[in-house]
Order: C-alpha cells, then sequence, then structure tokens
C-alpha cells in the first residue's frame, strides 16, 4: 500500500497552520434535533485531478533476468501528466497499473497520452511482463495528483452521506471544486509530534478494504460524499446530536481520533472561544489539548487530524481544523451545524 503524501497549507496570515491540504453555501439549520454517527477514523483522500503524474522510473524485470524501462526508453519523461491510455482517462495510481495490465494481455503496444509544457502528445509504449509481479507494466512510479491523510467528523445513517476535514483541500489543478474524488480507510503508521513553529503529522498508508467512498463536494467546510458501508465506532456506536453554533460554550470538551493503526481514542480539551458567526466558516472556536496522553504522543494536534470530531456535553459540536504554528497544543475548529448543513445539501 503507498504512501499517503504529506501536505501543509500557509494561509498567508502565518499564525495557523492547516492540517491537510484544504462555495460558501448559506443554509439554515434543520428545525430539529438531528442525530449522526460519531467519526474520528482516519481517511485516505484521493481528489481526481485532470491525470497522474510521472514522478520516478522503475526497471521491470524480464523472465531472462534483463531489467528494462518500457517507458523512459519510449519518451516518457519525469513530471509529464498522464492523461489517458487507449483514448481512456486515467486519474490514479492504481487506475494506471489496472489498465496498462489489461490493455497489454493483447499483445499489442499502448498509446500514451500525455500532457507536457502546457502541450497534449501521444506515445507509443509497449508494456513489459514482470518476472516478480507477473504483470504488465510500464516502470514508471505514478502519483496520485492530490492525496493525503484526514478525519472522518460523522457519518449520517439515514442517509449515507459523511462529513470530513472540516476546510476546503487546495486542490490546485483538480478537476473541480464539486467532486471527483474518493475517500477509503487510512491506517497510521506513526505520528510526527509538534514542535513550537512545526506542527506535526500523521502518516499512514491506504487500506482500500473499507470505509470507501466517494467525494461529491469540496468546500471551505471540508469534503462531502458517501460512503459504501457504515463505519464503526466502538467509542460512540449510537449516533449523537449535533449541537447548534450557540449551544457551544468555553469549558472541557473532548475530541476523538486515531494515532496508531486503525484505533480511535478520545482526549480531553478545551474550548477556551467561541466565536459569533452569522455565516459559515472554517474557525468557529479556539481549543487546547489537556490530555497530557495526546501531548505527551503528538505533542498536541498534528495534520492528519483536521476533521476530528469535538463533543462537549453528549453533543457533536464541531470538527479540529488548524493547528496554530507558534502552540501545538492549540488550534481552530468549525462547527458541527454548519457541517450539517453542507451534508443535507448533497
Amino acid at each position: 500500500m503507498p504512501k499517503i503524501a504529506k501536505y501543509a497549507f500557509d494561509n498567508g496570515r502565518k499564525l495557523i497552520y492547516a492540517l491537510l491540504f484544504v462555495s460558501i453555501m448559506l443554509l439554515s439549520a434543520p428545525a430539529y434535533a438531528y442525530d449522526v454517527l460519531v467519526g474520528g477514523q482516519s481517511l485516505g483522500i484521493v481528489l481526481k485531478s485532470e491525470g497522474a503524474v510521472v514522478v520516478g522510473f522503475t526497471p521491470v524485470k524480464l523472465s531472462d533476468g534483463t531489467e528494462v524501462y518500457p517507458a523512459k526508453e519510449a519518451g516518457v519523461k519525469l513530471e509529464d501528466k498522464l492523461l489517458a491510455i487507449n483514448g481512456r482517462p486515467v486519474s490514479y495510481n492504481q487506475e494506471v497499473a489496472d489498465l496498462v495490465n489489461e490493455l497489454a494481455a493483447d499483445g499489442e503496444a499502448i498509446e500514451l497520452t500525455l500532457k507536457r509544457d502546457a502541450q497534449e502528445m501521444q506515445l507509443e509504449v509497449e508494456p513489459k511482463l514482470c518476472a516478480d509481479t507477473g504483470t504488465y507494466r510500464l516502470g514508471l512510479y505514478i502519483r496520485d495528483a492530490n492525496a493525503g491523510i484526514g478525519t472522518l467528523t460523522f457519518y449520517d445513517p439515514n442517509t449515507g452521506n459523511y462529513a470530513a476535514l472540516g476546510h476546503q483541500i487546495d486542490e490546485a489543478g483538480s478537476a473541480g471544486k464539486n467532486g471527483y474524488g474518493r475517500v477509503l480507510a487510512a491506517d497510521v503508521q506513526y505520528v510526527e509530534s509538534s514542535r513550537d513553529g512545526q506542527p506535526g503529522e500523521k502518516v499512514g498508508v491506504f487500506d482500500e478494504t473499507h470505509l470507501n467512498g466517494t467525494i461529491l463536494k469540496n468546500c471551505e467546510l471540508g469534503i462531502y460524499g458517501k460512503l459504501e458501508q457504515q463505519p464503526e465506532n466502538s467509542l460512540y456506536p449510537e449516533p449523537l446530536p449535533v449541537a447548534k453554533a450557540d449551544e457551544v460554550k468555553p469549558g472541557p470538551a473532548t475530541i476523538v481520533t486515531v494515532l496508531e493503526g486503525e484505533e480511535l481514542a478520545e482526549f480531553a480539551v478545551e474550548i477556551e472561544r467561541v466565536m459569533t458567526q452569522k455565516h459559515t466558516a472554517d474557525k468557529g472556536m479556539v481549543i487546547k489539548v489537556t490530555d497530557e496522553r495526546l501531548l505527551a504522543a503528538a505533542g498536541g494536534i498534528v495534520q492528519g487530524m483536521s476533521g476530528s470530531p469535538i463533543i462537549q456535553d453528549g453533543k457533536l459540536v464541531g470538527a479540529v481544523t488548524h493547528v496554530f504554528v507558534n502552540d501545538g497544543a492549540s488550534g481552530y475548529g468549525c462547527f458541527a451545524e454548519w457541517m450539517l448543513d453542507e451534508t443535507l445539501s448533497l
């Protein structure tokens, strides 16, 4: 399974650090209590974009031990963007591998449509059968253009919709703000701790066996879509009500997130300040980690924790969105009410 890419973005004020990559829609909240399943699970997030980027070459070992580089020898270069194979559009690493293996079984060369320096071109390449894997390969390292790790905020069992991240993914060059992507489970391998001036991060790998879903919306308050199956949460197996923004108050709260593997854990935080908001925004409250376990393990809030649900008085009140650069224990959260509005508008 591939290592999930690391991304960091500065909003220009140098006060905060987005926890992932990072349309405003004004909607009225439901006039009734609405219950959702609390998240906290780590998600692998891939935004579909125009093509997949060539980031390296790898030898294909033949049955006689010879090593060849089919794509490189055909003229493919680093940073070429692979748009299509035999006219069929591709965006993901796995798409490329599967399609090459399928088409090469006919014994014919395949046509790659590439973009290089804003110019499109076609190259013919003859994939080779790899003795090690038993599959036809081009000898390329392909990077999904926008991939990262984040956290599921909640799942609506009534609709199958989910909400995650709490802030927008900065998708420069991707296909558009309304969708065209997927989510899947992520297994956290380790956590690099936050230190003053340098936010830490979760590092993990994709797990395609569960939590698969679509990305139908990428907006200021995160990503939204549908999951193929209901996620499990051993800490909160039953739905919780979503708090209205004016119900959130300064005081003790907790967040749910993953620090190792796929194991959910709950940690104490303090909501230090609540902003009055008349419209949706991704910074509705200031939180501070007070749990010594999380401070010891991660130094506070880290990248990849974006979307971690915030719970207060038995209600889902928000999601972690940003960490302060000069204080890794503190950061921003957005209101769960605004995220629910986005989910219900799908």
